[in-house]
Formats: C-alpha cells, sequence, structure tokens
C-alpha cells in the first residue's frame, strides 16, 4: 500500500480533543489490521470513521486500497474518487484509480472475452479534476472583488499608462471570473442533472420501478459512473451512461461527493 498515513482525523463539525484522539486510535487500529493483512477487520475500522463523519482523503485511500486488494474493485473505484473530490490532483491516488479500472476491465475481458472500461472522466469534469471545489470558490471570489474594484476605480484613474493598463486587465480577469465559474459549476455537477456515483456491483439491475417486482431495463456494470436523481424506498433513480434511467438499489450505487 503506497500510503497509511497517520493524519488527526476531525469530524466535520468541532470534535473533542478526546474525539479527535479516538478517532486517531481507530485510523491506526485499522492500519495495523491492514498490514497484518486482516483486510476486513481493517475496513471495519474505516467504516466506523465514515460513519462517524469523518470526511478524509487518507481515510479513503486506505478504504479503497483494503477494497481493491479483496478484488472489490466497484468499492475501491468510489473510495480513490472520493479522495481526489478531497485532494484533487494526487497522482498517487489518480495512478491507483486508473489500475482499478484497468484490473476490472482485465477482469470483464476474461470473463467475457472482450471488454472496454472508461478510464477517464467527461471532458468538463476532467478540467475541473486538479482543482478543489473551495478553492475554485475562493478564487471565483477574489476575481470578482479584483474585477469590480478595478471598474469602480477605472473612472477615477488619471494617469494614462495606468489607465490603459486598467483597460486591458478589465476583459482578462472577466474571461478569468467566467472561466473559473465554469469550472466551479462542472465541479459542483451543474452540466449534469444529479449527484455523480459510481456502481458497486456487477448486474446490478437498472428497473422501471422502485420495486422488487418492476421490470429490469437493463444490467448496470461494476465501476460504471451514474447520476443519482432521486431516491424512493431504498431505490436511487439513476442515469447511466448513454442516457438509459431507471431504478437501482441503494445498496448497489455509492456516491462520490463525500456527504
Amino acid at each position: 500500500m503506497k500510503r497509511l498515513l497517520l493524519a488527526l482525523l476531525v469530524l466535520v463539525g468541532a470534535a473533542t480533543p478526546v474525539a479527535a484522539e479516538s478517532l486517531e486510535r481507530i485510523f491506526s487500529a485499522g492500519n495495523e489490521a491492514y498490514y497484518q493483512d486482516e483486510l476486513r477487520q481493517a475496513l471495519a475500522k474505516y467504516d466506523a470513521l465514515v460513519e462517524a463523519g469523518v470526511e478524509d482523503p487518507d481515510l479513503y485511500f486506505n478504504l479503497a486500497t483494503a477494497h481493491a486488494r479483496l478484488g472489490e474493485l466497484g468499492h475501491a473505484i468510489l473510495y480513490y474518487e472520493r479522495a481526489l473530490w478531497l485532494r484533487p490532483g494526487d497522482e498517487g491516488t489518480e495512478q491507483a484509480l486508473a489500475t482499478a479500472r484497468r484490473l476490472l476491465g482485465k477482469r470483464r475481458a476474461e470473463r467475457e472475452g472482450e471488454a472496454t472500461v472508461r478510464t477517464r472522466p467527461p471532458l468538463t469534469e476532467a478540467l475541473a479534476g486538479p482543482f478543489s471545489a473551495d478553492g475554485l470558490a475562493w478564487t471565483l471570489m477574489v476575481l470578482n472583488v479584483l474585477l469590480f474594484g478595478l471598474l469602480l476605480a477605472r473612472p477615477h484613474i488619471h494617469h494614462e499608462s495606468t489607465r490603459l493598463a486598467a483597460t486591458v486587465a478589465v476583459p482578462i480577469l472577466a474571461l478569468s471570473v467566467a472561466a473559473s465559474g465554469g469550472l466551479l459549476a462542472s465541479k459542483l455537477g451543474a452540466f449534469e442533472p444529479g449527484e455523480r456515483a459510481i456502481v458497486l456491483s456487477e448486474g446490478a439491475p437498472l428497473r422501471e420501478g422502485p420495486d422488487e417486482r418492476a421490470s429490469v431495463r437493463k444490467k448496470a456494470r461494476q465501476g460504471q459512473r451514474a447520476s443519482i436523481l432521486g431516491s424512493e424506498s431504498g431505490y436511487l433513480r439513476v442515469r447511466l451512461p448513454g442516457g438509459s434511467a431507471g431504478w437501482m438499489k441503494e445498496k448497489d450505487l455509492g456516491q462520490i461527493r463525500p456527504n
């Protein structure tokens, strides 16, 4: 395993020092179980942290790698994607995700004779991938302040060269605002409906309605991307690549963006 960091994990919403110490002990116990090849025990410790509300890229990386070693590649892909959501552009995580997808494709090819697995996200998502949502939001805010500050100050600039520089800077800042706003919108999924998710189970049925008796429209592929559009009675209304829409059981999908 490339990395098992003893990071101080902090709950969303002010954790006490005692609680933080307890979380670190659970994380350490999970790492120790992993190194002893007690992968299910390691997963139980990591899952306990997730259930407690911890959102940490190292935790998600460890979860993904443990699942990958167990051959549970759908879960591995999900948690690598979550780690990249929190720490975009991380080279080690990107390589591990690509490896998991290649292994999934190899497994499928061995079973079916031929298979392709999409390893790259859509273009708009790929462009926003190296940046965090928080970083893009701060960048957009700063650029807006600079742009409107310059627009307000420009009429009061009397020095010719400074006024010319301000005139040139305005459209550049405006384009930068538009670009950062577009990247932030893509990062948050504004250009596609629903929440991005990963199919966890091979052959998970996509049904016409949120009911076990509803007809199956098609079988989803493990590791496949999906968009969650709604929920009802333990089912999620989803759209798969290619436009197929229907209902899948909640257990068969994992949302990429941490709750």
